[in-house]
This record gives structure tokens, C-alpha cells and sequence, in this order.
């Protein structure tokens, strides 16, 4: 019976009173577009950091961040750019690697990613609070 009730409710929240809209939500990316942003990221990127955000083994090694993401959050799309044209500690400068387009792509690549991930956090947040607040009952 609680997890039918769980169930409802976690439907209810999610399709009808969600109190936070994604911050993604008005960014549209087309399918191109999505699909170059992986192969810029595959190409230069992907050695040293995931696609969550977290170094692999090689960018553990050069002393990548613990989460890129986290580390650039409140950076613009402009000051990513920047840290991708010039490099950073060990991470190399993309100056003769990446076009300005191509740095821009991977910069607002970054940003979508930083949002995703806050959103998710904040689902499993309320959903915690939610769970708390059943188990209470």
C-alpha cells in the first residue's frame, strides 16, 4: 500500500507540481548540433574527464578536478572558452585544436551539462523530502 502511495504521489509531483522549472528547459539543441558537441568533446576532452563531469584514470593522474562541472558552475560560457583556449594547470591550451565556433559549442556543451546535473540534483532533493514526509505518515 505505501508504495502504490509513494507512486502516486511521485506522479503527481512530478507531472502536475513540479516547483521548480529545469533551467534547461528553454535551451534547444538540435540533433547536428548535439551530435558535434559529442565529437568535440570525444576528441579533446574525453581522455582526461567523463561525460559526467568526473576525471578517468589519465585526468586523475594529471590532477584533473574532482568534478569539472562543479569547478566551472559559475563561470560563463566566455570564461570556459577562455580556460579551453589557454589551458589550465595540466590541461592543456586547445588554441590550435578547437575553432571559435567549436570552443563555443564545448563551452555551452559545459553550461547544458552544469544544468542537467543541478536539476537532477534537485529531483532527488525534493524526492527525498517527499519520502521523509511519507514515512512520517
Amino acid at each position: 500500500m505505501i508504495n502504490i502511495a509513494i507512486r502516486w504521489i511521485i506522479s503527481i509531483y512530478i507531472g502536475i507540481n513540479l516547483s521548480y522549472t529545469p533551467a534547461y528547459a528553454n535551451e534547444t539543441v538540435d540533433i547536428k548540433t548535439e551530435n558535434d558537441m559529442l565529437a568535440i568533446w570525444s576528441s579533446n576532452c574525453k581522455k582526461c574527464h567523463q561525460l559526467n563531469g568526473d576525471p578517468t584514470t589519465i585526468g586523475t593522474k594529471l590532477n584533473a578536478p574532482e568534478n569539472i562541472f562543479d569547478l566551472v558552475k559559475e563561470s560563463t560560457n566566455e570564461e570556459i572558452a577562455a580556460i579551453l583556449l589557454h589551458g589550465k594547470n595540466k590541461m592543456p591550451s586547445f588554441v590550435n585544436k578547437l575553432s571559435k565556433e567549436e570552443l563555443a559549442m564545448i563551452s555551452r556543451f559545459i553550461k547544458i551539462n552544469i544544468l542537467i546535473r543541478n536539476f537532477q540534483e534537485n529531483v532527488k532533493k525534493d524526492l527525498n523530502r517527499m519520502n521523509q514526509s511519507i514515512i512520517g505518515l
